[in-house]
């Protein structure tokens, strides 16, 4: 199959502006025969929105996401969004759209509150990981997949510097992780002429990719927002850790990938990390360290 990664710069807090760029960077990827477009984190929005979270604010159901579900009749879309929860509390998050509905929702459980970064201020932290079916070509995939079905998990920015997340989504079946990230350097580059921090990105991908045996990937925004200048160059890792596809840095762009899930397969029987993972040990011993650390008996 073919992922388009939309890599583009949102303006912030134009909601309509930024879902005009996502329906026209949706007809692209499709007529470029993608079947998924993987958008950045809180591409909808922008990033920096502080104290305007709550007006952006919309809950999965909203008639003003209704466009995107129409879209999705032809192409699947994962798209970032500030969500209005049940309770009236705000969340990081990210809805994936296929076959003319929403299908999934996932609340950031992880949110930067140090140095630049202030979400904690803004946002509530979700408290599910979960993984979720892939819609598009049920046939197609199942060919490719060896299975009547591919699951994939959506990984937030800050998410996957915490191993938990990726481990998760693995053990519960994910074959493809989708990250969307608001990754920034203030335009610095490395000593190879690189965004300064992308190798963090990349080996941060290569080892969450490497350990689940899975596809991941990675779409990064581009753009300005007061001092974060976002720096692009979104990619797809394979089951190895290997960069097969990566878009250029700072510029908007839609990069499509081609995608061979017979992959995980041949990765998984070569390297069988996740039949030898002991959940049971791992359980045991985080609550044990739970108790140890806050005396609960």
């Amino acid at each position: 199959m073919k992922i388009a990664l939309a890599q583009m710069a949102a303006a912030l807090g134009s909601l309509e502006q930024n879902l005009a760029r996502h329906l026209e960077m949706a007809r692209l990827a499709a007529a470029q025969g993608a079947d998924l477009v993987i958008f950045p984190e809180l591409s909808l929005t922008g990033y920096d929105v502080r104290e305007r979270a709550a007006e952006l604010a919309l809950s999965a159901q909203s008639s003003a996401l209704e466009p995107l579900v129409e879209a999705s009749q032809e192409i699947d879309l994962l798209c970032g969004f500030i969500e209005l929860g049940e309770d009236y509390r705000l969340f990081n998050s990210c809805a994936y759209f296929a076959g003319g509905a929403v299908r999934h929702v996932h609340r950031k459980v992880y949110l930067p509150t140090y140095g630049i970064f202030e979400e904690g201020r803004y946002f509530a932290a979700g408290d599910q990981v979960r993984s979720f079916d892939l819609w598009a070509d049920e046939s197609r995939l199942a060919k490719s997949s060896g299975s009547g079905r591919l699951r994939c998990g959506a990984i937030i920015c800050e998410e996957l510097w915490h191993p938990s997340v990726a481990y998760l989504l693995a053990q519960d079946g994910a074959q493809m992780l989708l990250a969307q990230v608001a990754a920034a350097d203030k335009g610095e580059r490395d000593g190879e002429g690189r965004a300064a921090g992308l190798t963090s990105w990349e080996a941060l991908a290569a080892a969450a990719a490497l350990s689940s045996g899975a596809f991941l990937a990675l779409a990064n925004r581009t753009g300005v927002e007061g001092a974060l200048r976002f720096f692009g160059s979104s990619f797809v890792a394979d089951p190895r850790g290997r960069v097969i596809g990566q878009a250029l840095p700072y510029e908007e762009e839609l990069r499509v990938c081609e995608i061979d899930f017979g992959e995980v397969r041949r990765t998984r029987v070569a390297m069988p990390l996740l039949r030898d993972e002991r959940l049971e040990l791992t359980a045991r011993e985080l609550g044990r360290i739970q108790r140890t650390r806050f005396g609960v008996e």
